[in-house]
């Protein structure tokens, strides 16, 4: 995270693996991180990913479709529609694909963006939630034996111990309540 290296997922250093490959194994990472420690940034990053997913498939149909239009099927207008391209000149169509790409890349500068800050964030506070994670289990990790499933284990344990204890605590206070009255 401090670096957004890639290169530092390969098991062996000198292998050859495509930049494709490490993005998903990255994201496969952060997804598992997110889903069991921050569930709000992680529906934010469902979220952008969904608009980007969606966006690549509507150009993709849309350029399918001007295909379709320039071989003289009618159809391809119908789908042109359906995605609010209303031109019927082929120039104009292209031109309305054209903004929807830019569109798109928009929305993946934003995300890469995003991410780019949620990780220099996430790398900068680790140190802090490490010191608050051993001070939670009253003993010091060592962090090269430490892998992701179990600091996802140890963050979702302390969180159900503190909701736990919040709940004990809420009971007590309304008994209070209930002897003063």
């Amino acid at each position: 995270m401090e670096t957004g290296n890639r290169e530092l997922l390969k098991v062996n250093p000198k292998s050859k693996v495509s930049p494709e490959k490490l993005d998903e194994v990255w994201l496969d990472l952060q997804e598992y991180y997110y889903e069991g420690t921050n569930k709000q940034s992680f529906q934010k990053f469902k979220r952008s990913l969904k608009k980007i997913i969606q966006l690549e498939n509507e150009i993709i149909s849309c350029k399918a479709a001007l295909h379709m239009v320039e071989l003289g099927s009618d159809e391809g207008y119908e789908v042109l529609q359906y995605f609010k391209i209303k031109a019927t000149e082929p120039d104009k169509i292209k031109s309305a694909i054209f903004r929807k790409e830019t569109k798109l890349d928009f929305a993946k500068t934003a995300a890469d963006r995003k991410s780019k800050k949620a990780d220099s964030h996430e790398a900068s506070t680790f140190y802090k939630m490490l010191a608050s994670v051993e001070r939670s289990l009253n003993r010091q990790l060592n962090t090269t034996e430490v892998n992701l499933e179990r600091w996802v284990a140890y963050l979702d344990d302390i969180r159900q111990k503190r909701e736990a204890e919040a709940q004990v605590a809420a009971k007590s206070k309304g008994k209070r309540r209930t002897a003063k009255n």
